[in-house]
């Protein structure tokens, strides 16, 4: 949950997906598909943790098959359709 608790970023590493909840609107939940950040062994690789801040940027923690992670920031306005990496 975002430190003002506006936001809620949820990491669902069986749909290999962040979602990123409007809690003032809980009815509009925006979903975006990971997209793995390692090119050597891209289908190995799941989002498994996420903090989200005041200002809509996403960290997401990865965990993969072959025991490395990864944690990557991704600038995401909580207004956006997507997500950059």
């Amino acid at each position: 949950m975002s430190p003002d608790g506006s936001h809620l970023a949820v990491a669902d590493a069986g749909a290999v997906a962040v979602y990123v909840i409007d809690l003032n609107q809980p009815s509009s939940i925006k979903s975006f598909p990971y997209a793995s950040q390692f090119t050597f062994s891209p289908s190995s690789e799941s989002p498994t943790a996420v903090a989200i801040t005041n200002s809509g940027v996403v960290y997401i923690g990865t965990t993969d098959l072959g025991g490395y992670g990864l944690c990557v920031e991704i600038p995401h306005s909580a207004n956006a359709d997507s997500m950059e990496m």
